[in-house]
């Protein structure tokens, strides 16, 4: 009776740990009047939950906890760093290195039931996030966004350069999500009908965003992921896939042809060929290092950032490794770069194919290259989760 309940607790200390840290984390907070104690409110309920297992079952090894304390490590390490040169980052530190990296390990040890309940709560997740886009797109309005933000992001005031904003506040952030969630669903031991199915919502969802980097990328890593698994089925299962396929794929061209949702990616004065100033500022970011002095490029500092956005007279540098190098420096930047793959590669290695893990991480490393959310907790957070809710039920190995 004792283990019952100890079991219920731990469920709904998971559930409600989850809900907080995915949900919580992000605009919809500050609508819930939460924007000063959003680390709290986001992340509270996952550390009593950490306690909890801890006190119960102890500290124990994990398929991934080699790197895990490489990056918990690197994380105490940037603080010192910081603390020593008065920079005042410990949230920052915290919610990047420390918190997100605490979950990948509780996630190892989480029963078949919550990790059930993890799928649920990210298949919600990303539901509400498309849902949400596609209201926003289709009225021309945001939920949770600041007016602020909407006419800045919707600055041409053109209904086909709408871009929709919906949980996480800006296209960018919700399109990566996004892009991640349904490439772990495609990856997945999930119906393939039911795969198509959601890569249809989810390019209804990116095309609201108007992020055309992600929705490229997205349909040329999961369309061969796609292709890998329909060929190794009967004649007559391949069949039935490919004209569900067929039959989506017209209804998605039909609607782009008839409404303005094709946004930035079809419309006529917005292409690739044309002079395209999103595109330029993903490169004019390489230039930033030019402007910092050899002690700002080694040790970084949070406020250079602002400082190069009047220096070079952008809106934004959208680069995420120059947003992670100027924060951190390129000693920690550079070692919590290559950390960060390390570990990403080795979820990934032991329980999927040499293709599917190239796709995964070519998706993500492309899109995080003109995204500078990266340098937050966000998509990495959202890639931890995704790996564990949709991960092969059986690790294989490689000789």
């Amino acid at each position: 009776m004792l283990n019952k309940e100890l079991t219920h607790i731990e469920t709904g200390l998971f559930v409600i740990a989850i809900l907080a840290i995915l949900f919580l984390n992000s605009n919809l907070a500050n609508n819930l009047g939460l924007g000063n104690v959003v680390t709290t409110v986001s992340f509270g309920p996952f550390v009593v939950y950490f306690i909890y297992k801890i006190f119960i079952n102890g500290l124990r090894a994990s398929y991934n906890s080699k790197y895990i304390v490489l990056i918990l490590l690197c994380g105490c390490l940037a603080f010192l760093i910081k603390s020593l040169l008065n920079q005042d980052m410990f949230k920052d530190i915290l919610v990047f290195y420390i918190l997100p990296y605490l979950l990948a390990y509780s996630l190892e040890f989480i029963s078949k039931s919550q990790r059930d309940k993890l799928r649920n709560i990210v298949f919600l997740l990303f539901a509400v996030e498309i849902g949400i886009a596609l209201f926003e797109r289709f009225t021309n309005t945001v939920l949770f966004a600041s007016e602020d933000s909407y006419a800045f992001v919707n600055s041409s005031g053109d209904s086909w350069s709408f871009r929709a904003s919906a949980l996480y506040g800006h296209p960018l952030a919700n399109a990566m999500i996004v892009m991640i969630i349904i490439l772990f669903i495609i990856s997945s031991e999930i119906n393939r009908k039911k795969k198509i199915l959601l890569l249809a919502l989810a390019f209804m969802g990116l095309f609201c965003f108007n992020e055309r980097g992600n929705i490229l990328v997205t349909f040329a890593c999961t369309v061969p992921m796609l292709y890998s698994q329909i060929k190794k089925l009967s004649y007559k299962e391949k069949m039935r896939i490919l004209f569900l396929f067929i039959i989506i794929s017209i209804s998605i061209v039909c609607i782009l042809l008839n409404t303005d949702l094709g946004g930035r990616l079809f419309y006529h004065d917005s292409s690739f060929t044309k002079d395209d100033s999103s595109m330029t500022a993903r490169f004019e970011a390489l230039a930033s290092f030019g402007h910092l002095t050899d002690y700002e490029l080694w040790w970084g500092d949070p406020e250079l950032y602002d400082k190069l956005l009047l220096v070079m007279n952008l809106v934004g540098i959208e680069n995420g490794f120059v947003s992670i190098l100027l924060k951190y420096g390129i000693v920690i930047g550079g070692i919590t770069l290559l950390l960060f793959f390390l570990l990403q590669n080795h979820m990934l290695k032991g329980y999927y194919s040499f293709w599917s893990r190239f796709f995964i991480l070519l998706a993500f490393y492309s899109i995080a290259f003109t995204n500078p959310h990266i340098a937050g907790p966000r998509p990495w957070l959202i890639f931890i989760v995704s790996y564990y809710a949709f991960r092969p039920q059986y690790r294989f190995f490689y000789k």
